[in-house]
């Protein structure tokens, strides 16, 4: 990779991916680094069960470009955790020296249920802190070798302030031997068959990767195709030097899992409108991603077309990036669509994961219902939710899809034909005020909300 003496991290670790709690080796992206006058620091979030404070992990620091193997002799310093919550810590000097990047080997000593996450810091002195939780590097989310992921929604530019931290990471016991190429959104090379390679149980991550001395201009939603010969993972983060506001990008499998517009495509002709006609509501592109700032979203789909009006039909669909799950409760809102304030008799659906079980969905209106359905979500994955209220059909029909192919339905009778919109609206993420049984959701990611109406 270009400029590899560079090297400062992109990354901060949230919540184990696909386990609650630390149940064994994770790795933490890891950064203590000033650049450009930006401080990116790290941060662990450590949350401790039990009612006294506990030295509950050890860890190593890995430098990029570095070999992680073979494990040096111990002692490796440990950190306390402090009793019975959650709270961010800083990485000490100790383990992270400054001026240094890489990734952070965390692995438990004798408290199994302890568990681990971490944050990236940007601080601008005079202008602005802002932090991002960022998904775990465990076996349990781990790409194949040999596999490609896309990094989508790449920038950099000199008006804009905008620039993107990338970060490759090498999971294997040999060194990776990998690829990348960089595409603008019309389909543009920006960078074509880039080769580098990264040590064994190590990474190669850079802050501001398109700038230095001669920045590259990279217009916004531009995306990259890394592929390595070992496990490996890949993610940026997308960050406006001017108001600190910071974007995750993940990899995908495909470019169709992106909101992106395929390179060279011609969108699709709108579909013709359906008898009766039809009132849309849509929301292209995220507009969640759960933080412990940002962490609830919730939209009318009422206004002056629909307001009043009677309907036989509504269908939603929208994607979710379910991140995690919450090791302290069971219940993960997908959707709450509801007409009105009232819970009891004007809900369409609340939709659930429910942590360690199924997917869950209960209504109130055309019928009182709720029902288990399996499979349940996998922490990690992406999903699109379809939801039909069929009033002509008397059908209620909730689907989860994973990759355009169906994972998993439930169907519910209705006892009604149709309703009049009256303060209908969606809602989704953790609940605001964190009293009832909902979770916190840090992670997850919602995007393309399209909302259909029928009369």
């Amino acid at each position: 990779m270009r400029g590899a003496t560079r090297f400062a991290i992109a990354a901060a670790l949230v919540a184990l991916a696909a386990q609650p709690a630390l149940a064994g080796v994770v790795y933490v992206p890891a950064a203590n680094v000033l650049r450009d006058g930006i401080q990116r620091s790290t941060q662990l979030m450590l949350t401790n069960p039990d009612t006294a404070n506990i030295r509950g992990l050890s860890a190593r620091f890995i430098q990029s470009a570095v070999a992680g193997t073979p494990l040096p002799p111990g002692p490796f310093p440990t950190l306390w955790a402090p009793a019975g919550g959650t709270g961010p810590i800083p990485v000490p000097a100790s383990i992270l020296p400054a001026g240094k990047a890489g990734m952070i080997e965390v692995f438990p000593l004798y408290l199994t249920q302890f568990v681990v996450g971490g944050r990236l810091v940007y601080t601008k002195t005079g202008a602005y802190s802002t932090a991002i939780d960022l998904p775990a590097i465990s076996s349990a989310n781990v790409l194949a070798a040999g596999s490609s992921a896309f990094l989508q929604g790449l920038e950099h530019g000199n008006t804009s302030g905008v620039v993107t931290d990338l970060g490759v990471f090498n999971l294997g016991t040999t060194a990776a031997n990998c690829t990348m190429d960089v595409t603008g959104p019309t389909g543009t090379p920006i960078v074509a068959g880039l080769n580098f390679a990264i040590p064994a149980l190590s990474s190669l991550v850079f802050a501001d990767y398109f700038g230095g001395t001669t920045p590259i201009e990279v217009p916004a939603n531009s995306w990259s195709r890394i592929a390595c010969s070992r496990a490996f993972w890949a993610m940026a983060v997308r960050h406006n030097t001017n108001n600190g506001d910071t974007d995750l990008v993940q990899p995908t499998n495909t470019l169709a899992q992106s909101t992106l517009t395929q390179p060279g495509a011609e969108p699709p002709p709108p579909p013709p409108p359906p008898p009766g006609g039809q009132f849309n509501f849509r929301l292209p592109g995220n507009f969640l991603t759960c933080t412990r700032y940002n962490k609830f979203w919730k939209t009318s789909l009422t206004d002056s077309r629909v307001a009043g009006k009677t309907m036989k039909k509504i269908v939603v669909d929208f994607d979710v990036y379910h991140a995690n799950y919450d090791p302290q409760k069971k219940v993960h809102i997908y959707m709450w669509l509801q007409n009105g304030q009232s819970w009891s008799s004007a809900r369409f659906s609340y939709l659930l994961a429910l942590r360690g079980g199924p997917m869950r969905n209960s209504m109130t209106y055309g019928a009182s219902a709720s029902a288990d359905f399996s499979p349940g979500g996998q922490a990690g994955s992406t999903y699109h939710v379809h939801y039909e209220w069929d009033g002509t059909a008397r059908k209620a029909i909730v689907k989860i899809l994973q990759n355009g192919n169906l994972r998993t339905s439930r169907t519910f009778n209705l006892n009604k034909g149709n309703f009049t919109v009256g303060g209908m609206f969606f809602a989704t993420g953790s609940w605001p005020t964190g009293e009832g049984p909902e979770a916190l959701q840090y992670g997850w990611q919602y995007s393309n909300l399209n909302v259909d109406y029928y009369q």
